[in-house]
């Protein structure tokens, strides 16, 4: 079942990538609840505010840079999609899915850091969503 919401949020990528915004439109208005993001709508926000690429963010390089916006991808689609870890995992280069829970738990901690906290600010703005509150 999981490796089929892959294929299945890969096949969407590939669409929209073809077909380019009305498919982005069309998804968007599928989604069940407003706040339901695309992964493609997450990497292009994270790309625009920190300059990291969607295939930065999949490769297997640790840079602080490139580290930092991964973990902003896997904190909005975690918060903004129904996407499992699994699949959150296999959309940036094929991660486990202990590493996408570390990644999130790493967001949290470092939302007080405003070197974080002002990028990660301006992902949610440009997708219009509201950051969760966090304890």
């Amino acid at each position: 079942m999981k490796e089929i919401k892959f294929i299945i949020a890969e096949a969407e990528a590939e669409i929209t990538k073809l077909l380019g915004s009305r498919v982005k439109l069309y998804l968007r208005m599928q989604a069940d609840d407003e706040s339901e993001v695309v992964p493609d709508e997450v990497f292009e926000a994270v790309e625009l505010i920190t300059g990291v690429s969607k295939a930065q963010i999949k490769s297997p390089k640790r840079d602080r840079k490139i580290s930092d916006a991964r973990t902003m991808f896997c904190y909005v689609l975690r918060n903004h999609s129904k996407l499992s870890l699994y699949s959150i995992g296999a959309l940036v280069g094929n991660r486990d899915h202990s590493t996408v829970i570390h990644a999130i738990s790493k967001c949290v901690e470092l939302r007080n850091a405003n070197d974080f906290f002002a990028p990660l600010q301006r992902v949610y703005t440009h997708l219009n969503l509201l950051m969760p509150n966090e304890k």
